[in-house]
């Protein structure tokens, strides 16, 4: 790191630059700051940038998932993340201790199935029988065939700084990274940080089970993306072309739109006549109907639960912000209204619905009802979309 950035890095956290002392993001340093630090105190919000510029990604991601009380109503205190009160019971160390010894066993039980899910994707057989060998490091890239004697050459034809493997192929090469980044799939490098190829797409797979029209979309491009990067591959090292990603993100979005009019024959209710961008909009209407406020944000939470508890949060400040003194907030999770009207069974509800009770303390009436998942379907239809594209239209 530059002197400068160390510098900045040091007055940001209040720390000494000092000699012979341990090592922390490749300076030396002997810390004086803490967690306050970290957070903005006039947004009630983490600083993020600071925050992924001292920690490696996976432990800045955990970092940032802490919720923060926008309010003084909760207070900081140590917490078992494994117990719904957050204090540490032996059963509970126990059970994690007993469901380490199965987990072995469930990831085989999962690869099993990898199978079904690759061949429920609806793209051609070949593609299928690519992602296949790709899930099973079977594609004879140059690391492999130098591995069995076949060749003496090692290095990736895109980039020529590292050895072809799948992984550095298909998520760590400059070029396979410029590639991704062009087509309009939501994924970042930060997506490719502490994984491999095979965990990435398996992650991707079981996310996206239910293989709904947009699910299957989203997987046929997801498979046709690596399929036209292999095939471009093979004509630079065979016939000798310069590597151009223009030339794969064009074909992977027309082979994309190829297969989505070929296989997806479910209609798109979503461009259903009669029914506008502005009416998919969540929004918030009063006693008449009339249309207070409208968006939609995406979420970092990881659990449905966690980005719904997000959304009454941010709901519940936005009425008391525009003089409402009482809002109903309708939902289809079951489990999201119950835990409301338990007033959060767990440490992390009890942290994001705190700001919501205070609110209520200061004459807010916020109720919470389930209702059938017809009637919220436009909201979820855009906070769909919002999970796959960052999102931010208020």
């Amino acid at each position: 790191m530059p002197m400068h950035d160390q510098n900045s890095l040091a007055r940001e956290l209040q720390v000494n630059l000092v000699q012979n002392s341990s090592k922390c993001l490749g300076i030396n340093i002997k810390l004086r700051g803490t967690v306050g630090d970290l957070i903005d105190h006039n947004t009630h919000s983490w600083k993020v940038d600071l925050v992924r510029s001292i920690y490696p990604p996976s432990e800045s991601s955990e970092i940032l998932q802490i919720p923060i009380a926008k309010t003084d109503s909760v207070q900081d205190k140590l917490f078992w993340k494994y117990s719904n009160d957050g204090e540490y019971k032996v059963k509970s160390a126990y059970e994690i201790l007993v469901s380490d010894c199965s987990t072995t066993q469930r990831q085989t039980q999962s690869q099993e199935g990898v199978w079904k899910m690759i061949c429920g994707v609806k793209v051609p057989l070949k593609i299928n029988t690519f992602v296949w060998k790709l899930m099973h490091d079977r594609l004879p890239t140059l690391l492999s065939l130098n591995n069995k004697g076949i060749t003496t050459q090692s290095l990736c034809p895109f980039c020529n700084e590292e050895d072809e493997s799948t992984t550095q192929l298909f998520m760590l090469c400059p070029f396979t990274r410029a590639c991704w980044h062009g087509l309009a799939l939501a994924i970042h490098s930060f997506d490719f940080n502490n994984t491999i190829i095979q965990q990435w797409l398996t992650s991707l797979l079981n996310r996206y089970k239910k293989r709904e029209v947009d699910s299957m979309e989203y997987l046929q491009a997801i498979f046709t993306t690596p399929w036209t990067i292999w095939n471009h591959r093979n004509r630079v090292v065979h016939e000798g072309i310069n590597p151009n990603p223009m030339d794969v993100i064009l074909t992977a979005l027309s082979l994309s739109c190829r297969y989505k009019e070929s296989f997806n024959e479910q209609p798109n209710y979503n461009s259903s006549p009669g029914i506008t961008k502005a009416e998919q909009q969540p929004a918030a209407v009063n006693m008449e109907g009339v249309r207070i406020f409208y968006g939609v944000v995406s979420s970092a939470a990881r659990s449905t639960r966690g980005a719904m508890f997000e959304a009454m949060v941010e709901a519940g400040f936005r009425a008391s912000n525009h003089g409402f003194q009482q809002i109903l907030i309708l939902g289809d999770s079951r489990r999201v209204v119950q835990a409301f009207r338990k007033k959060a069974p767990d440490w992390l509800d009890k942290t994001k619905l705190a700001d919501l009770n205070f609110l209520t303390q200061t004459g807010l009436i916020c109720n919470v009802f389930l209702v059938p998942h017809f009637i919220v379907k436009p909201v979820w239809s855009i906070a769909k979309m919002a999970c796959r594209v960052p999102m931010n239209l208020c």
